[in-house]
């Protein structure tokens, strides 16, 4: 869930206020619980989609690789096998063999963002591409993370297609 840019001026009135969140909240007469809420959402404490900016990049890694890697691990990866700097502000996507976990890697200029996805049932479509890395758009890493066949959708209607 993305904040209305109402919610987002709210939070940065706050923070330029030096009052606390409840003084803030009696100020400007906002329910406390749902400012609170709202902060949680700009941390990041909210589903992924809400963490994170939209990176220029979204570039899956092709080869599954072992999930346990943490940050220095994948980064690695990103260097040797995809080509690619890790902190240029594009995110990398890696999955499992199994193909029911990602981790996404982000270095987004103040530090970097390390996060798993797990599926309970099936797996993420993932592409058959001779390269070592795949690059996706915003709407496609969206249908993806949501476990839907991403390929499908995306893909372009037969010219010569009757019903």
């Amino acid at each position: 869930m993305a904040l209305s840019e109402r919610q987002k001026h709210h939070i940065e009135a706050w923070q330029a206020s030096e009052l606390t969140k409840s003084a803030y909240c009696r100020q400007v007469g906002l329910n406390y619980k749902t400012f609170t809420r709202w902060c949680r959402l700009a941390r990041g404490v909210a589903a992924m989609s809400g963490l994170i900016e939209s990176p220029a990049q979204i570039w899956l890694a092709v080869e599954p690789v072992d999930i346990r890697r943490g940050i220095d691990g994948l980064s690695a990866i990103v260097q040797q096998r995809l080509g690619h700097a890790p902190c240029t502000g594009a995110a990398f996507i890696f999955r499992n063999r199994a193909g029911n976990r990602l981790k996404l890697l982000l270095w987004d200029g103040n530090g970097v963002w390390l996060c798993q996805r797990r599926l309970h049932r099936g797996s993420f479509t993932w592409p058959k591409a001779s390269e070592t890395a795949f690059a996706v758009n915003q709407a496609q890493w969206q249908w993806l993370i949501a476990g839907v066949d991403w390929q499908r959708l995306s893909a372009s209607s037969s010219a010569d297609w009757q019903v």
